[in-house]
C-alpha cells in the first residue's frame, strides 16, 4: 500500500502569534523544511488552511477541508485527497530527523492501524506517526461524532509503538519564549559541530 507524507501546517497558531509553519530553524520556514524532509521518504504534501496556501509555492498542498476541529482536518482532508496511509509529521517539531522519520518508515507495521512513536513516559505522539487506512477511517467516524482527539483515537486501535531516544525529538514549540528556547539549542548544537 502506498504512502503518502503529511506535513500538517494549518494550524491558527494563536499562542505563537504567528504561523508556525513559517517560522526559520534551519535554512528554509519549517514547514517547507518538514516537506524536504519528508520528500526524502515518499511523495509528500503540506496541509494547510487555504489563506496560508500562498506560502508554499512548488510544493504539494492541500486545503483543510475543516474547519476549526485541530490536526484532525489536515489528516482526512490529505486522506480524501490521497486515499493512502500517511507518514505525518507537524510543523510544530523542529527537533525531528529525518533520521526519526527514516526510522518510522522502515519499522511501519501495515498490520497495524498506527505505527508511532512514544516518549519515555509512555506518552504517544499523534503528529509524528504513520496513520494506516484503518486508522483514517476510525478518524472519519470520529470527526462525524465531533471527537477530534487523536490520542484518544490511537487509544482504541491496535497500534506499533517505536520508543524514542532522544527526549528533545518531541519537544513542541508553540509560543515564543519555546520558539526562543530552541533557537539557543538549536545554536548550541551548531557551534559542537
Amino acid at each position: 500500500m502506498p504512502i503518502c507524507g503529511v506535513v500538517l501546517s494549518g494550524g491558527k497558531s494563536l499562542r505563537m502569534g504567528h504561523d508556525k509553519g513559517q517560522l526559520v530553524y534551519y535554512s528554509s520556514p519549517q514547514a517547507i523544511h518538514c516537506y524536504k524532509m519528508l520528500e526524502t521518504l515518499c511523495p509528500t504534501i503540506i496541509s494547510c488552511r487555504k489563506e496560508q496556501s500562498k506560502n508554499y509555492h512548488g510544493c504539494k498542498i492541500v486545503t483543510d477541508k475543516y474547519e476549526n476541529c485541530g490536526p484532525i482536518a489536515g489528516l482526512l482532508s490529505v486522506y480524501e485527497e490521497t486515499a493512502s496511509a500517511l507518514l505525518v509529521i507537524a510543523c510544530d517539531l523542529p527537533f525531528v530527523t529525518v533520521e526519526s522519520m527514516s526510522q518510522l518508515y522502515q519499522e511501519r507495521d501495515r498490520t497495524k492501524a498506527a505505527t508511532i512513536y512514544k516518549d519515555k513516559s509512555n506518552k504517544l505522539q499523534p503528529l509524528c506517526a504513520i496513520w494506516e487506512i484503518a486508522a483514517l477511517e476510525k478518524l472519519k467516524q470520529k470527526l462525524q461524532c465531533g471527537q477530534y482527539s487523536l490520542m484518544k483515537t490511537l487509544q482504541e486501535l491496535p497500534c506499533k509503538h517505536i520508543t524514542v531516544t532522544n527526549p528533545m525529538t518531541f519537544i513542541n514549540v508553540n509560543d515564543n519564549t519555546a520558539r526562543q528556547k530552541t533557537i539557543s539549542v538549536l545554536l548550541e548544537e551548531r557551534d559542537r559541530i
